[in-house]
């Protein structure tokens, strides 16, 4: 699974190999945004997210990645 830019300003950019849930959190565990995949590249809008830190869950069938990213 790739996640980019990071930083983002706008639009964070998933690729996963299959069908994903991808859900992102700020450092204190709050669920921000959730988007379920169905192509092998993914954008989600953060423009609505307050510049910070966050963590990113994508969850397929193969497993979970946890990465951070920081929102500029």
């Amino acid at each position: 699974t790739q996640i980019y830019p990071n930083p983002v300003t706008d639009e964070l950019t998933i690729v996963a190999p299959q069908t994903a849930t991808i859900e992102i959190y700020d450092l204190q565990g709050q669920l921000m945004t959730s988007v379920t995949t169905t192509g092998i590249k993914t954008r989600v809008n953060l423009i609505s997210l307050p510049n910070d830190m966050y963590i990113i869950k994508v969850k397929t069938q193969k497993g979970v990645t946890i990465k951070k990213f920081v929102k500029d």
